[in-house]
Protein backbone atom coordinates (compact mmCIF):
# COMPACT_ATOMS: atom_id res chain seq x y z
CA UNK A 1 0.00 0.00 0.00
CA UNK A 2 1.54 3.06 -1.38
CA UNK A 3 1.25 6.52 0.78
CA UNK A 4 -0.51 9.24 -0.93
CA UNK A 5 0.43 13.13 -0.59
CA UNK A 6 -3.79 13.65 -0.11
CA UNK A 7 -3.79 10.96 2.58
CA UNK A 8 -2.09 14.04 5.45
CA UNK A 9 -5.64 15.34 5.68
CA UNK A 10 -6.60 12.23 6.81
CA UNK A 11 -5.25 11.82 10.67
CA UNK A 12 -5.57 7.84 10.35
CA UNK A 13 -3.70 7.06 7.31
CA UNK A 14 -0.62 9.02 8.64
CA UNK A 15 0.21 5.57 10.31
CA UNK A 16 0.96 4.08 6.71
CA UNK A 17 4.07 5.84 7.15
CA UNK A 18 4.77 3.12 10.02
CA UNK A 19 3.81 0.27 7.64
CA UNK A 20 6.60 -2.49 7.01
CA UNK A 21 6.60 -5.42 6.19
CA UNK A 22 3.29 -7.47 5.90
CA UNK A 23 -0.21 -7.13 8.09
CA UNK A 24 -2.27 -10.14 9.27
CA UNK A 25 -1.21 -12.37 12.31
CA UNK A 26 1.77 -14.04 13.94
CA UNK A 27 1.83 -18.22 14.16
CA UNK A 28 -0.23 -18.99 17.05
CA UNK A 29 2.66 -21.24 17.86
CA UNK A 30 4.75 -18.31 18.35
CA UNK A 31 2.77 -16.23 20.43
CA UNK A 32 2.15 -19.41 22.93
CA UNK A 33 5.86 -19.75 23.37
CA UNK A 34 5.95 -19.36 27.30
CA UNK A 35 8.30 -16.49 27.17
CA UNK A 36 6.66 -14.03 24.82
CA UNK A 37 3.04 -14.97 27.05
CA UNK A 38 5.26 -13.73 30.03
CA UNK A 39 5.99 -10.79 28.47
CA UNK A 40 2.70 -10.13 27.02
CA UNK A 41 1.24 -10.76 30.24
CA UNK A 42 4.19 -7.67 32.31
CA UNK A 43 2.83 -5.47 28.88
CA UNK A 44 -0.82 -5.93 30.11
CA UNK A 45 0.10 -5.47 33.45
CA UNK A 46 1.88 -2.17 32.84
CA UNK A 47 -0.86 -1.19 30.38
CA UNK A 48 -3.75 -1.54 32.72
CA UNK A 49 -1.94 -0.15 35.68
CA UNK A 50 -1.30 3.12 33.19
CA UNK A 51 -5.18 3.16 32.65
CA UNK A 52 -6.06 2.77 35.97
CA UNK A 53 -3.78 5.42 37.11
CA UNK A 54 -4.98 7.83 33.97
CA UNK A 55 -9.04 6.78 35.11
CA UNK A 56 -8.09 7.87 39.03
CA UNK A 57 -6.66 11.39 37.85
CA UNK A 58 -10.28 11.56 35.92
CA UNK A 59 -12.20 11.35 38.98
CA UNK A 60 -9.71 13.73 40.94
CA UNK A 61 -10.25 16.10 38.75
CA UNK A 62 -14.38 16.16 38.97
CA UNK A 63 -13.53 15.73 42.89
CA UNK A 64 -10.45 18.37 43.28
CA UNK A 65 -11.91 21.61 43.60
CA UNK A 66 -9.55 24.19 41.40
CA UNK A 67 -8.49 27.64 43.11
CA UNK A 68 -7.99 29.18 39.29
CA UNK A 69 -10.59 30.14 37.32
CA UNK A 70 -11.33 28.85 33.88
CA UNK A 71 -9.21 25.93 34.74
CA UNK A 72 -11.00 23.17 35.34
CA UNK A 73 -12.34 22.61 32.01
CA UNK A 74 -8.76 22.11 30.70
CA UNK A 75 -8.00 19.56 33.32
CA UNK A 76 -11.13 17.72 32.29
CA UNK A 77 -9.87 17.66 29.23
CA UNK A 78 -6.38 16.61 29.38
CA UNK A 79 -7.35 13.94 31.89
CA UNK A 80 -10.19 12.67 29.42
CA UNK A 81 -7.69 12.98 26.60
CA UNK A 82 -5.24 10.90 28.63
CA UNK A 83 -7.78 8.42 29.90
CA UNK A 84 -8.72 7.92 25.99
CA UNK A 85 -5.38 6.89 24.85
CA UNK A 86 -4.44 4.57 27.89
CA UNK A 87 -7.61 2.61 26.55
CA UNK A 88 -6.39 2.57 23.08
CA UNK A 89 -2.92 1.34 24.29
CA UNK A 90 -4.32 -1.23 26.53
CA UNK A 91 -6.37 -2.29 23.44
CA UNK A 92 -3.79 -2.40 21.46
CA UNK A 93 -2.30 -4.38 24.01
CA UNK A 94 -4.96 -7.16 23.78
CA UNK A 95 -5.02 -7.14 20.36
CA UNK A 96 -1.20 -7.48 19.62
CA UNK A 97 -1.24 -10.69 22.37
CA UNK A 98 -3.44 -12.02 19.67
CA UNK A 99 -0.78 -11.64 17.00
CA UNK A 100 -2.18 -8.84 15.06
CA UNK A 101 1.10 -7.22 13.99
CA UNK A 102 -0.38 -4.09 12.45
CA UNK A 103 -1.66 -3.10 16.23
CA UNK A 104 1.44 -4.78 17.40
CA UNK A 105 3.24 -1.88 15.23
CA UNK A 106 0.50 1.07 16.46
CA UNK A 107 1.10 0.36 20.04
CA UNK A 108 5.18 0.67 19.55
CA UNK A 109 3.80 3.87 18.32
CA UNK A 110 1.61 4.99 20.44
CA UNK A 111 3.06 4.07 24.06
CA UNK A 112 6.29 6.35 22.72
CA UNK A 113 4.55 8.98 21.95
CA UNK A 114 2.55 9.66 24.90
CA UNK A 115 4.93 8.43 27.38
CA UNK A 116 7.03 11.56 25.68
CA UNK A 117 3.82 13.64 25.71
CA UNK A 118 3.10 13.13 29.60
CA UNK A 119 6.35 13.58 30.28
CA UNK A 120 6.62 17.34 28.29
CA UNK A 121 3.20 18.11 29.73
CA UNK A 122 4.40 17.64 33.41
CA UNK A 123 7.08 19.76 32.63
CA UNK A 124 6.42 22.46 30.09
CA UNK A 125 2.98 23.64 30.44
CA UNK A 126 2.30 25.68 32.71
CA UNK A 127 -1.55 26.17 34.60
CA UNK A 128 -1.86 22.91 35.29
CA UNK A 129 -2.32 22.06 39.68
CA UNK A 130 0.43 20.56 41.14
CA UNK A 131 -0.97 17.17 42.00
CA UNK A 132 -2.11 17.19 38.25
CA UNK A 133 1.39 17.65 37.35
CA UNK A 134 2.60 14.36 40.23
CA UNK A 135 -0.44 12.45 38.47
CA UNK A 136 1.13 13.27 34.81
CA UNK A 137 4.17 12.37 36.17
CA UNK A 138 3.11 9.26 37.41
CA UNK A 139 1.25 7.83 34.03
CA UNK A 140 4.06 9.02 32.16
CA UNK A 141 6.44 6.29 34.09
CA UNK A 142 3.71 3.93 33.05
CA UNK A 143 3.49 4.47 29.76
CA UNK A 144 7.05 4.16 29.29
CA UNK A 145 7.31 0.88 30.98
CA UNK A 146 4.48 -0.23 28.25
CA UNK A 147 6.64 1.36 25.35
CA UNK A 148 9.71 -0.52 26.90
CA UNK A 149 8.11 -3.35 27.54
CA UNK A 150 6.17 -3.36 24.08
CA UNK A 151 9.72 -2.60 22.50
CA UNK A 152 11.69 -6.02 24.47
CA UNK A 153 13.21 -8.21 22.67
CA UNK A 154 10.77 -11.05 23.79
CA UNK A 155 8.25 -8.90 22.26
CA UNK A 156 9.88 -8.58 19.04
CA UNK A 157 10.85 -11.69 18.06
CA UNK A 158 7.85 -12.75 18.14
CA UNK A 159 6.59 -10.71 15.45
CA UNK A 160 9.65 -11.07 13.86
CA UNK A 161 8.78 -12.15 9.90
CA UNK A 162 9.61 -15.50 8.33
CA UNK A 163 12.34 -15.30 5.97
CA UNK A 164 9.88 -16.51 3.32
CA UNK A 165 7.83 -13.66 3.45
CA UNK A 166 10.70 -11.03 3.29
CA UNK A 167 12.32 -12.82 0.11
CA UNK A 168 9.27 -12.50 -1.72
CA UNK A 169 9.76 -8.89 -1.71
Amino acid sequence: MRFNILDLFNPLSIFKLFRRGTGGTVPEQRMQAPEVRRAFRTLRGWALTYLITAALALVASFVIPHASTGGTIGVWIRCGVVVLISAIIYALSLRAQRGHRSSYRTLRVFAWLESIGCILVALIVPGYPIWLRAATIVIGVFAVGTAVTAGSRRIRRAFELSPAITEGR
